[in-house]
C-alpha cells in the first residue's frame, strides 16, 4: 500500500468514524418515545376540545369509556375507520371518544370521512400524544378510570374477533394481515 493510499484509508477512516460519532450524539439528544400505556394503569386525565365542534370534553363521570386514537395520515386508521364507527353506533353504555393530533388534515379528515364519534384534539406537543402508542390504538377504560383493555392496530385477525366477542358487536372484515396494522408511535418533544 503506498503512502497515498493509507493516508486515504485513514482520512476515510476518520470520516466514518466522526459521522458516527455525530450520529450518536445527536440520537442521544433527541427526545425519546415515551412508554405506551398499558392494561391496569390509570389513563391520564383527558380535556381539550371536541375537533368538529369546538366545545370543550370532559369524560363521562362513572362510565366505561372507549377512547379510538388514531391519525387520518395513517394508512391502517383509514382502512379501521368503518369498524371504528361500527363500534361507536353499537355501545349501549358509556361513550366512545376518538382521539388524535390537531392539525388541518384532522379537520378535513372528520367533515370528508363523515366521523361518526366525537374526536378529542390534542396538540401534537402533547405529552399524552406520546403515551398513547401506535395508531390506530383502542383502549377500555372503566369508571374508576383504568385501562381494562388495549387493542393496538387496524381490527384484523384475532384482535377483531376478539373485540367482536368483547363488545357483542359485529365488525365489518378488513382481511388478514401477518402486520399488526399500526403506525409508528408520535415521538415526545421536548419544550424549550
Amino acid at each position: 500500500m503506498t503512502a497515498k493510499r493509507k493516508i486515504e484509508f485513514f482520512l476515510c477512516a476518520c470520516l466514518v468514524l466522526s459521522t458516527a460519532i455525530n450520529v450518536h450524539l445527536v440520537l442521544g439528544r433527541s427526545p425519546k418515545a415515551a412508554k405506551s400505556l398499558q392494561v391496569s394503569q390509570r389513563f391520564p386525565p383527558l380535556g381539550g376540545r371536541i375537533a368538529a365542534r369546538g366545545d370543550s370534553y370532559s369524560p363521562a363521570i362513572n362510565q366505561r369509556r372507549v377512547y379510538y386514537w388514531f391519525r387520518p395520515t395513517c394508512p391502517f386508521c383509514q382502512e379501521n375507520q368503518g369498524g371504528a364507527a361500527q363500534l361507536a353506533r353499537s355501545l349501549t353504555t358509556g361513550e366512545f371518544v376518538g382521539i388524535s393530533v390537531d392539525n388541518d388534515d384532522l379537520r378535513g379528515y372528520i367533515d370528508n370521512q363523515q366521523v361518526a364519534f366525537p374526536v378529542l384534539a390534542l396538540s401534537e406537543k402533547s405529552p399524552l400524544a406520546a403515551k398513547l402508542g401506535p395508531t390506530p390504538t383502542t383502549f377500555v377504560v372503566n369508571a374508576s378510570g383504568i385501562i381494562e383493555k388495549v387493542w393496538a392496530g387496524a381490527y384484523v385477525d384475532s384482535a377483531r374477533l376478539e373485540i367482536e366477542r368483547y363488545f357483542s358487536v359485529s365488525l365489518p372484515s378488513l382481511g388478514s394481515s401477518s402486520r399488526s396494522r399500526t403506525a409508528a408511535p408520535l415521538r415526545a418533544t421536548r419544550r424549550n
